[in-house]
């Protein structure tokens, strides 16, 4: 049967949210689909067997039908899929399993876990593919030099069981310290440290290949993400070839996500156009929140054709190039602007704390123009960048707290709704793992990082800026 749509909604769970994801499958259940959709559910869920300490994922696929005593739907889990459940990059299983199986003219994936710009499904609390008790996390933030990693006791599970000489010594440095009551401590940097591949995460670059790889050059028309900051640049970027348009925020979103009950309404009505779609999606995000929720009020979503993010990309290489030529000249000025904008990136509703330290990239660019004018000889750069950001935002909501603090002067936030990885010093290099490894580890792949010089751009700027 040829389907109008396949939606596909992928769930890594989150162990504090699970209440929450289940309220939101049993909307879908109470609404269900039309007979033009099929609707499949992959799940890797959290099981904590029965009297036991001990937590692990298990994937399952499940598809949503009617009953036919009931006349209600039901989720079935589906009895053909075979994967290896201890891989940890059996999504990549399902995602095979569902979009090659099923013939349809339009695909809509959600995506539902944490994010983290480059990436989807982090975690700090490890839970392995396995029987095991997660490991513990504990926010404490030290200073190493420049010889010496800095890691929390979860990494213990990061380094590579095969180097049990790294990790003994770590665990006799922790016990010989201070540190242990905290449970974190120093190592010393090592060729043969290496971590990044075995981070639990989805790596945007690993979406698309696979999603390029099932369905070859016809992209995904709508992907909807119920994970934090990934309207980054990065990640419309990498999945510009895979993916039309892009639902996803540029701060933080709750588990909640969006109103899928109205989405699958809004599935009935016959060639309804794609960007119309989006257009409602973000509308009815905007509208499923009290005004005094903060989720309302400290959440920027936006939805973004990806089409344009070549053009954009190429555009924004010229921009930095001739920043990179002057920097010597203007990197006071460069420290100025950097110190006025604020990380879109911040956790909860706590403007300071913050994590990958992204930016958004427009206010940044526009504050370059506005300040340093003299070293651009293309005096219609600006209007050129604002036709792009034009042409590839569709559909936004803006709370209103982050709003209201633009409003007040600097530093702000901006939110045009596209971010980038810029810290304001380098030491995000020690203590975090996934921007070290998403910039700066060459094991983890990534287009963006390819076809940009934005970490070029930014290690001259880290040397002169000192």
């Amino acid at each position: 049967m040829l389907y109008d749509w396949l939606v596909v909604f992928f769930v890594h769970e989150i162990l504090q949210d699970q209440i929450i994801v289940n309220d939101s499958i049993n909307n879908i259940l109470n609404k269900g689909c039309h007979d033009n959709t099929i609707f499949f559910l992959i799940r890797d869920s959290i099981i904590q067997p029965p009297g036991s300490d001990s937590m692990f994922f298990k994937l399952s696929i499940s598809m949503l039908e009617r009953n036919a005593v009931s006349g209600g739907f039901t989720f079935t889990e589906v009895n053909d899929f075979k994967f290896d459940n201890l891989n940890k990059n059996c999504w990549r299983d399902g995602f095979q399993y569902v979009f090659s199986k099923i013939k349809c003219r339009r695909r809509i994936l959600i995506t539902l876990s944490h994010g983290s710009a480059l990436g989807i499904d982090v975690d700090k609390i490890k839970i392995k593919r396995a029987q095991n008790t997660p490991l513990s996390f504990t926010d404490y933030t030290i200073e190493p030099n420049e010889n010496q990693l800095h890691l929390f006791s979860n990494d213990f599970y990061l380094i590579s069981k095969d180097d049990s000489s790294i990790l003994a010594g770590h665990r006799l440095y922790l016990e010989d310290s201070d540190l242990k009551n905290i449970e974190s401590g120093y190592i010393k940097k090592d060729s043969k440290f290496r971590h990044c591949r075995s981070l639990e995460i989805l790596w945007i670059n690993d979406l698309a290949d696979t999603l390029c790889e099932i369905l070859h050059e016809i992209p995904v028309d709508i992907v909807l993400m119920v994970n934090c900051f990934m309207q980054s640049f990065d990640a419309g970027y990498i999945l510009r070839n895979q993916v039309e348009y892009l639902i996803a925020p540029e701060a933080s979103i709750s588990s909640r996500g969006y109103d899928y009950p109205k989405l699958l309404e809004y599935l009935k009505e016959p060639g309804i156009p794609t960007e119309s779609l989006v257009e409602k999606i973000v509308l009815d995000y905007k509208n499923m929140y009290r005004p005094d929720d903060a989720n309302f009020l400290m959440t920027a979503v936006f939805g973004n054709h990806l089409k344009k993010y070549k053009e954009a990309l190429s555009l924004f290489e010229n921009f930095i190039v001739i920043l990179d030529n002057c920097m010597d000249k203007v990197i006071e000025n460069l420290v100025a602007i950097r110190n006025d904008i604020m990380y879109v990136s911040f956790i909860g509703t706590n403007f300071n704390y913050h994590y990958p330290d992204m930016i958004d990239v427009f206010l940044w660019i526009n504050l370059v123009l506005e300040r340093l004018p003299e070293i651009f000889d293309d005096k219609m750069l600006g209007n050129k960048f604002g036709e792009l950001l034009g042409q590839t935002v569709v559909a936004k909501f803006v709370g209103n707290t982050l709003a209201e603090h633009d409003k007040s002067g600097f530093p702000k936030l901006g939110f045009n709704g596209i971010s980038l990885f810029y810290p304001t010093k380098n030491d995000y290099r020690n203590l975090e793992d996934m921007p070290f490894c998403g910039y700066f580890d060459k094991k983890i792949p990534s287009a963006f990082r390819r076809d940009s010089s934005w970490t070029l751009f930014l290690n001259k700027y880290y040397s002169l800026s000192k």
